[in-house]
This record gives structure tokens, C-alpha cells and sequence, in this order.
């Protein structure tokens, strides 16, 4: 068998089908591990053909995902949650790419939506995933919670250098963090009472107080979030290891969300001077300017973010950052300047990014193009 696909479920049956349906065809076999649904979730996985496995639920992601990894036979292993579907036609670029790879890790494209109502492309964070890795080979996974693939020896050293990471053009649109299915299955309630346990234990993940600090910041909860993420921060110092890129996103967009900016921008340049290729970071080092009104060192910021674009990296990026947001910031700086020719052509370049953009309809209406009758 070429490649396997592995999946841990629970009460998913209103997803699952279209998750399978956007696989079936390309993997060789199905592994479906249960831990305790009451719905119709291993009837719908038994439809498709999968082999599906009982586990009884011991508090850990990680191990029920290991599970279904002992289970599989495929050179390669595939990795999906019941939530999430891959773009048409991806799974056939995947399996064509699997038959000219050397590598033993691939990453794959992943799209986390987040908002209410249908799934919207210009409301997502992106990011490069380890959804694909050889079978047989001793990756597995840790943490019981906000599980983490664990690499071989070899593989870290890959890693580490920044070498060998390849992005394949494949899709997995992931929908669990919209707000319907936040409130529907209770994740905040259940993620935050797991991880605080996690916290309890004496060895438990450097990462637990950012995923901690992430559950406070998704409810709004913003002086929990950022006690919570600046001990993650100093978790890794302390173990003398760099902070990971999404922590300072994180803490930056806490800073920015309660307006906490007067004595930000040091700390946020010396962030992006650990990651410069990671937008988000640049594009709040031109908020914080903007905050502080220097708003031509903003606009400054802000072009550099359009330089660098958007692109799906190992970094957790918004969309919208390296395009119609930085459009938008750039047409409010240079409306705070007072050169409105130049603020409605920035407001305009982010409406033709984002035809939706609500913010900068509502802008270019102020300052009286509609009036103009030059906008369909």
C-alpha cells in the first residue's frame, strides 16, 4: 500500500462523509479510530470502507492517534480530523507527488476558517502542516492535547537546519474553529480543562501555557491570554530554546486587540528580527506605528508587508495581512496625513483584493467616492 489514511473521530457525523469523500479515492486504505461516538459517525465511516477501531478514551489525542498509526499498512501516512476536507482534485497532485518524493516529512497546505456562517476564504489563518510522513519510521505523536508529531532523530536535524521542508500544493480546508462548531461541541470548556491538567503534570509540553493563553484569547479573555503566552515565552528561554513565531503572534495580537501599544514597538522589532519572513509580525510592528501615530513609518511598514505577499509557511498566518489589511492601514494613514487621493487608492487596491471588505466600503463612502458615481 502506497498511503493510508489515519483519523481519530468522536461525533462526527455530520462532517465526516465530506471529509471521506475528498480522500476516498486516492488512499489505499482508511483507518478510522472511535473513541466513543453516539451519533452515527462508524456507520458513515464503514460506508466508505474504512476499518474502523474502538479505543477507549484515556484523556490523550496523541495517544489515540498513535493507535491508529500501529494500525496502518501504507509506506505512507496520511493525517485528517473529521472537520476537515481537502480541496478537489488535491489528493490526486498528493498521490502522483508520493511516487517522486525522497523526503520522509511533507508538508501540506492547511486553511483554519474562523468566523460565523458559511467557511470564507478572506476569514482563515494558513499554514504549512505535517499531515504526510513515512510509515514505519518512528514518528509519533505527543501531548495529550494540541497533539504534536514527534520526529525521528534525522528528521529534527532537517528541520532544525530549515532544509528539506517541502510544501506540497495541496489544500486541507479545516472548519472546527468556526464559531458554530466551537459552540456546538464545547471546545473551549474541553480544551481549557485538559490543558490546565497537562499544566498540573510535572513534565508537561513547553507549549502548554501558549495553548492555554490561545483558549482565553479565542473567548476574549485578553489579560488571561497574555499572562499565559508571556510564561510560554519564558518557558523557552528558560529550556534555552527560541521561542516559536506564533507565540509573539499571539502576544502581539493581544497588545493590539486592547490597544496596549505605548511600549510595544521594541519588543515587536526585536520579534520580527527573529522571524523576518513571517508577515504577521511586520504587519503589527505598522499597527503599533499607526497606534503611536508615525504614520509615515507605518505606511512604510505596511508596503513591506505587501513586498512580502502571502504565501502558506510554517508560520500561522492571517489572510488578509500581506494584501487588503495592509491596503487598508496604508489608506488610513495617509487619510490621517490628509492626502486623500492617496488614501482612496489604497481603500480601492484593498476592495479590489477583498470585494466584501466592509471596512473599506465604509471608508471610501466617508471620504465621498461613491458620490462620484465611479464605483459599481
Amino acid at each position: 500500500m502506497l498511503l493510508s489514511l489515519c483519523m481519530i473521530v468522536k461525533d462526527e457525523g455530520e462532517n465526516l462523509g465530506r471529509c471521506l469523500d475528498s480522500v476516498r479515492q486516492e488512499v489505499d486504505e482508511i483507518i478510522v479510530v472511535d473513541t466513543g461516538s453516539t451519533d452515527n459517525t462508524i456507520d458513515i465511516a464503514k460506508a466508505y470502507g474504512a476499518e474502523v477501531f474502538s479505543y477507549p478514551w484515556d484523556g490523550s489525542f496523541a495517544n489515540a492517534r498513535n493507535f491508529s498509526l500501529e494500525k496502518a499498512q501504507g509506506e505512507w501516512i496520511l493525517w485528517m480530523d473529521g472537520d476537515e476536507e481537502m480541496e478537489p482534485g488535491d489528493a490526486n497532485v498528493l498521490r502522483l507527488e508520493l511516487h517522486s518524493r525522497n523526503e520522509n516529512i511533507l508538508l501540506l497546505q492547511l486553511r483554519n476558517y474562523y468566523g460565523d456562517g458559511e467557511p470564507n476564504p478572506y476569514q482563515m489563518y494558513t499554514l504549512a502542516h505535517h499531515r504526510l510522513f513515512r510509515n514505519h519510521l518512528g514518528f509519533h505523536f505527543t501531548n495529550p492535547i494540541h497533539e504534536q508529531l514527534y520526529l525521528p532523530e534525522e528528521e529534527r536535524r532537517v528541520v532544525a537546519s530549515g532544509a528539506g521542508l517541502t510544501v506540497l500544493p495541496v489544500r486541507i480546508h479545516h472548519y472546527g474553529y468556526m464559531n458554530q462548531a466551537i459552540h456546538g461541541k464545547q471546545k473551549h470548556e474541553r480544551n481549557l480543562s485538559m490543558l490546565l491538567e497537562e499544566k498540573a503534570r510535572d513534565n508537561s509540553s513547553l507549549w502548554v501555557d501558549y495553548h492555554i493563553g490561545s483558549e482565553y484569547y479565542r473567548i476574549g479573555e485578553y489579560e488571561q491570554a497574555f499572562d499565559y503566552v508571556n510564561q510560554a515565552i519564558a518557558q523557552f528561554l528558560h529550556a534555552r530554546q527560541l521561542p516559536p513565531s506564533i507565540l509573539y503572534a499571539l502576544k502581539y495580537a493581544i497588545l493590539v486587540e486592547t490597544n496596549s501599544i505605548a511600549n510595544a514597538l521594541e519588543g515587536i522589532r526585536l520579534a520580527t528580527s527573529l522571524y523576518p519572513d513571517y508577515v504577521d509580525l511586520k504587519f503589527y510592528e505598522g499597527v503599533i506605528l499607526h497606534g503611536q501615530r508615525r504614520y509615515a513609518e507605518a505606511i512604510e511598514v505596511f508596503e513591506k508587508c505587501l513586498e512580502m505577499g502571502e504565501q502558506c509557511s510554517i508560520h500561522l498566518s492571517k489572510a488578509g495581512v500581506g494584501s487588503y489589511y495592509s491596503e487598508y492601514f496604508i489608506g488610513i494613514c495617509y487619510e490621517a496625513l490628509g492626502s486623500e487621493a492617496l488614501a482612496e487608492a489604497a481603500f480601492l487596491r484593498a476592495l479590489k483584493a477583498y470585494p466584501n471588505f466592509l471596512d473599506a466600503r465604509l471608508k471610501l463612502d466617508k471620504i465621498g467616492y461613491a458620490g462620484r458615481g465611479e464605483r459599481s
